[in-house]
């Protein structure tokens, strides 16, 4: 049988309205009864080619979205859809742009494989798209803005052409159920000076948004809470994911990480610049904080430092300590080269066999980081009780350590901070302190916990030289236990500002997936 006559017919209408922001977020849409509209951001000209209103009637599959003989305008909504635009980058430096389909309504029979979309790049000046630059089909996409077709690199100076093409893949068994499926969608295309802007829009575009008191001894006691989307704009400036499971996934190492947030980060070279944070979605395995008996920090106790600068767990995550002096025989960096050997593993330096050939990081990945200055501070007798997300923030940033150990450190892998703990709770839902985070509504909705493992955090006591602040098995916080004790290990990295965002949803499913400039 003719695939083309695998499926009847899918009575729809998709209606693509290109909308454009600048700094501003002020939007420009392409109505249905317009054939040529253009608009210019900052010298830089959008422009669609074709009616920008796509009308899908009677597709039937098609064997090759490449055949030139479907691109008439006899054979449009016949057997795809497709829409056309230029984007012009008329100044002399590069321009970023999201194309996102929002999608608002769509039968579940059109959450099939075979019914796929493609972005195809125009040949210099002429019309003739040959190269894909993205494409991929319709079985993960969910209602509304969160599904990245691309992320879209403008060099300066330049004119690109392209194509976005919509299908039924006649390769592929086209279920019956199919006929009759409706699709409502928006392409839309967002482009800024920032390459973060993606997490920032979805905040901004995300509905109402509720502001919050979350206690604490802030000056700016306040955050911003986008229900729909589960970031959160904080009192400090930062974008957070937040709640018991939000859409925040990331495919980093071959392996699922999360964004914690979009923060101002200080590079190697003193410069601050926003950067996306994220940590590994899973532990690497249960080792020690630090387990000298003697050596810097240790003040000859047999519970290990807390000074993370001197750690044998910073050793372990971070290049260059294959063979340090000061440290017995440990074979550092393990993770970082992707090596098997020897990790610390309890009191007395203790040890354990362990294996990072699998789960260490690929070239890919540590191509994706610089160093960065993690924040060494944590103060206080080991107890949360009476503070807050903010009062942590503000405590990591002090010079409350052990007398002689680092307040900052400049490396590559550190640990996820209490207070990026504290902010990843809904907290329009907790409003306890974080000694009290096992509180029902606290620890459940905060996608950083865990469940029944013990998790290390990057603060240390400022009392006692060995201890180091923790996330309990209950889900509160606090300080109590020696660097020498095991607990789980979550790496927390800050990746470099030319790592983009290009496609993906941020389910765990259809994670978010990075390109590195």
């Amino acid at each position: 049988m003719d695939k083309r006559k695998l499926i009847g017919t899918i009575i729809g209408i998709l209606l693509f309205a290109l909308c454009v922001t600048g700094i501003s977020y002020a939007y420009y849409s392409w109505k249905s009864n317009e054939t040529e509209v253009s608009l210019t951001i900052e010298d830089v000209k959008f422009e669609f080619l074709t009616d920008s209103s796509v009308n899908a009637t009677n597709i039937g599959p098609i064997l090759d979205y490449k055949d030139s003989n479907y691109y008439t305008e006899e054979n449009k909504n016949k057997y795809l859809v497709y829409t056309d635009f230029i984007v012009d980058n008329q100044i002399n430096k590069k321009y970023y742009i999201n194309i996102s389909l929002n999608i608002n309504s769509i039968d579940i029979s059109l959450i099939n494989q075979s019914f796929k979309y493609v972005l195809l790049k125009g040949d210099d000046d002429s019309y003739d798209y040959n190269s894909p630059v993205s494409e991929g089909n319709f079985s993960n996409f969910t209602l509304g803005k969160n599904s990245i077709i691309t992320n879209l690199e403008i060099e300066a100076k330049s004119k690109y052409l392209y194509r976005f093409v919509i299908y039924i893949d006649g390769n592929i068994y086209n279920d019956n159920n199919m006929m009759n499926g409706e699709l409502n969608s928006n392409l839309e295309l967002v482009s800024s000076k920032s390459k973060f802007t993606y997490v920032e829009n979805l905040y901004n575009d995300g509905g109402v948004i509720n502001t919050v008191n979350i206690g604490g001894n802030s000056s700016k006691p306040k955050v911003s809470l986008s229900d729909d989307t589960g970031i959160m704009l904080d009192n400090n400036g930062d974008y957070r994911y937040y709640g018991s499971n939000p859409n925040n996934y990331v495919n980093f190492n071959d392996e699922l990480w999360r964004i914690i947030s979009i923060s101002e980060v200080e590079d190697e070279n003193g410069n601050t610049e926003k950067r996306m944070k994220i940590i590994r979605s899973e532990s690497i395995g249960q080792f020690s904080y630090d387990n000298k008996t003697s050596g810097l920090g240790t003040s000859d106790s047999d519970d290990g430092s807390n000074d993370w600068s001197d750690a044998r767990l910073m050793m372990l995550l971070n290049p260059g300590y294959e063979n340090p002096s000061n440290i017995y025989s440990y074979e550092g960096s393990l993770y970082w080269n992707k090596k098997s050997g020897t990790c610390y593993y309890g009191q007395n330096n203790a040890t354990i066999d362990c294996d990072f050939t699998i789960k260490g990081l690929n070239s890919i990945a540590k191509n994706m980081i610089n160093r960065s200055k993690f924040y060494l501070g944590g103060g206080g007798w080991g107890s949360t009780s009476g503070l807050y997300a903010d009062d942590y923030y503000i405590s990591e940033r002090d010079n409350d350590v052990w007398d002689g150990h680092a307040t900052t450190w400049l490396g590559y892998i550190g640990l996820m901070y209490p207070s990026d703990y504290g902010y990843a709770t809904d907290l329009s839902v907790c409003t306890s302190d974080m000694f009290n985070y096992n509180t029902s509504g606290c620890y459940d909705n905060d996608w950083l916990y865990l469940g029944s493992v013990y998790q290390w955090m990057l603060a240390p006591t400022s009392n006692i030289s060995s201890k180091v602040f923790y996330i309990h098995t209950a889900g509160y916080v606090q300080g109590y236990n020696n660097a020498c004790f095991v607990r789980e290990i979550r790496p927390t990295l800050y990746l470099k500002t030319n790592v983009n965002i290009v496609s993906g949803s941020g389910t765990s499913d259809n994670p978010y997936q990075l390109s590195l400039e």
